[in-house]
């Protein structure tokens, strides 16, 4: 640990640190490379630490799942051309995801989930590998009656996810259609 603090990094960007809920006590977790490079271990408590963050801290406590959009090889080109794009493709599936929550909670009009989003763009051996992850509650928060509510949803059903996934092809390439990209590419299968 200190010989990373003595090459200029920060110990929290060179160590996890665990905190044990009932105690209190904590615990500095060197990473394993000893640098901040693009490293499989590193990253994997990186989001760890970033992501209980997130759970603990800043997102409400109720059920909560993961949802990942991997943006397909044949797509991947168009980010590299415009790298606006994966901005873009990440507020559409986040709408994407709303909606479908919103429509399979029977909340109110305007209630939504709780999310948090991360977009990744390198895979391990720093390949352009783009995709979302986000952990959205498992149901809406709408107001009733004045007063904040949670309205719970079923798990999703493959039926459910298929149809997602088609709602969020077709957005996805609406959006690029016109932000001007993907005109050389025609067909839509390549999602899924």
């Amino acid at each position: 640990m200190e010989a990373a603090v003595r090459a200029g990094y920060r110990p929290r960007d060179a160590a996890a640190r665990f905190r044990c809920k009932d105690c209190g006590g904590s615990r500095f977790v060197p990473f394993s490379c000893k640098r901040r490079m693009a490293c499989p271990s590193c990253d994997a408590k990186r989001a760890v630490l970033e992501s209980g963050h997130a759970l603990e801290d800043l997102l409400p406590d109720v059920p909560y799942r993961q949802w990942v959009f991997v943006l397909p090889k044949r797509l991947r080109y168009f980010i590299h051309r415009d790298p606006r794009l994966i901005g873009a493709i990440a507020e559409v599936f986040a709408r994407t995801l709303t909606d479908f929550l919103r429509k399979k909670s029977r909340a109110p009009q305007g209630a939504a989930p709780a999310q948090f989003h991360a977009i990744q763009c390198f895979g391990s051996s720093v390949n352009l590998h783009v995709h979302v992850h986000a952990a959205l509650s498992d149901g809406c928060f709408g107001f009733e009656g004045g007063v904040l509510r949670f309205y719970p949803v079923p798990r999703p059903s493959v039926v459910d996810l298929t149809q997602l996934l088609e709602i969020l092809r077709k957005r996805v390439f609406r959006r690029m259609l016109r932000m001007g990209t993907g005109r050389r590419f025609s067909g839509c299968c390549c999602i899924s």
